[in-house]
């Protein structure tokens, strides 16, 4: 027998994890570059423009969440298009492996 929470407990479960999570992506991969750049600013010389750099890293960061959005959304649609097709004739009204109804 699993553990059973009220349904009034599951988004601000959920919340909290999403928020665990974030926080640890953030140390992990904020912290790092924002780093590497006060390194390189106390390295180079003062009338050094900064705004190429901080251009590169935002269009990278774009362009990288882009395209993991873009395989995580794909593969989403994979599991869910199974599902429909798993759930023909069964009498369900959503898909058999992402259904949330009782």
């Amino acid at each position: 027998m699993g553990l059973v929470l009220p349904e009034s407990w599951v988004l601000p479960l959920t919340m909290l994890v999403a928020d665990f999570a974030s926080g640890i992506h953030c140390l992990g991969m904020c912290g790092g570059i924002v780093g590497a750049f006060s390194a390189r600013r106390a390295l180079s010389p003062a009338d050094t423009p900064e705004w190429p750099c901080h251009l590169a890293f935002n269009a990278g960061r774009i362009a990288s969440y882009t395209a993991a959005g873009t395989v995580v959304g794909r593969a989403l649609y994979r599991v869910e298009s199974l599902g429909r097709r798993s759930s023909r004739g069964s009498g369900q009204q959503c898909p058999q492996v992402i259904c949330l109804r009782r």
